[in-house]
């Protein structure tokens, strides 16, 4: 009898020190807009990470327990972003957080994020201070654009179509700051002359003062930095003005994560000049064989008439999707089910061949952004209103 006690215990203890042995699924969660102005972000971010997913379960999970998406819609609201980590946080099995489109979302999360040691990933937001910020260790890993890289990329196109002076329209959160730091530092080292500043609420629906302020400055080229909802109202109140609606328009990626081209107009669209920075394209993938697998799943599963052109928020699905397989990796290099464990996986990760780069040491200790200046292009809407590489 005393034999099968300790026996039993010895199995009961085997069982439950082992790091996956609690946990019938591992959990991913997604804080995301779901429901608002960026839900087409959100849903390209959550259809990323489910084929991801899907591909890691059908080769056998990771450790032979499969994964899980578990979203939370936070509506673009920084309180309910908090309110959904916080839920995320007392789930047992969960190993990270993607998180969404929302800049200033995330910024109110850091906190949070670092109590609970939760691992957040970050496919879209581009806040500079989102990965650079005063947590160490740094829970926080990104693939996506980074706004003090991206800063030079956008100013860069606006030289190459011989402007000499922009003026700047920002939304006015951390997003917008960031991108106030890095355009007029990049358009300082160009040469470039920055004829003024402008910024735009959330919500803003007139913008006539600033629209008069623009017409005085009469600059070369609108650098735009917002959301599809108040990049509508800019545009539009552009187009209104016979003096900016002929100007370029030079675009942060916020305008692709929502319904920019309905809310301005296909038709408005195709007259003016409007460019946007992006990380990634099925038309100009550098390895034709992933891209068709993941373009196929994503028709098999999603909208059947989907191709290299028409996704919505295309960078948003194939950033999630390169972030969850990577953390798959760093969970197997971990070995055991602890997020401080795969956060420092995460930073020693040496290889991943992904959909939109084949990555090499992604992270470090001082780097947990795996995209930079080199990896982002620029793009025009086509005669369709797609997004294409000019």
């Amino acid at each position: 009898m005393m034999i099968f006690r300790k026996l039993v215990i010895f199995i009961v203890v085997t069982l439950f020190s082992h790091p996956f042995a609690n946990a019938d699924k591992l959990l991913i969660g997604l804080d995301a807009d779901m429901s608002s102005g960026a839900k087409a972000g959100g849903l390209a971010i959550q259809r990323g990470a489910q084929i991801a997913i899907e591909e890691i379960n059908t080769n056998g999970g990771i450790n032979g327990k499969q994964l899980e998406l578990v979203t939370r819609d936070h509506k673009g609201n920084p309180a309910r972003g908090i309110s959904n980590l916080k839920k995320f946080a007392k789930m047992d099995n969960l190993i990270a957080v993607l998180g969404g489109v929302h800049t200033p979302v995330v910024l109110q999360e850091l906190e949070i994020i670092h109590q609970n040691k939760l691992l957040f990933l970050v496919p879209w937001a581009a806040g500079t201070p989102i990965t650079s910020n005063k947590y160490n260790p740094n829970f926080v890993f990104r693939v996506s654009i980074r706004d003090k890289e991206a800063g030079p990329v956008l100013v860069n196109y606006a030289q190459s179509i011989n402007a000499q002076s922009i003026s700047l329209v920002l939304e006015r959160t951390g997003w917008g700051r960031s991108n106030k730091a890095s355009m007029t530092a990049a358009a300082e080292s160009l040469g470039l002359n920055v004829a003024g500043i402008h910024w735009v609420n959330w919500g803003e629906k007139n913008i006539e003062t600033q629209l008069s302020a623009l017409e005085t400055e009469n600059p070369d080229a609108i650098m735009l930095v917002a959301n599809a909802p108040e990049g509508i109202v800019v545009t539009k109140g552009l187009i209104s003005s016979a003096l900016l609606k002929s100007k370029p328009i030079i675009s942060h990626w916020g305008i692709a994560g929502g319904s920019y081209v309905s809310g301005v107009g296909l038709e408005r669209i195709n007259k003016l000049d409007i460019s946007t920075i992006q990380t990634f394209s099925f038309v100009n993938a550098y390895d034709e064989e992933i891209a068709n697998r993941v373009l196929n799943t994503y028709k098999e599963k999603f909208v059947a008439d989907a191709d290299q052109k028409n996704i919505p928020g295309v960078v948003g699905l194939a950033q999630a999707y390169d972030l969850v397989h990577m953390l798959a990796i760093a969970v197997k290099d971990a070995g055991v089910f602890k997020r401080s464990k795969i956060r420092d996986a995460l930073e020693n990760l040496k290889s991943h061949k992904g959909l939109i780069k084949n990555y090499t040491s992604p992270f470090n200790a001082g780097q947990h952004d795996a995209l930079l200046r080199d990896d982002y292009f620029i793009s025009k809407f086509n005669n369709n209103g797609h997004l294409v590489p000019r």
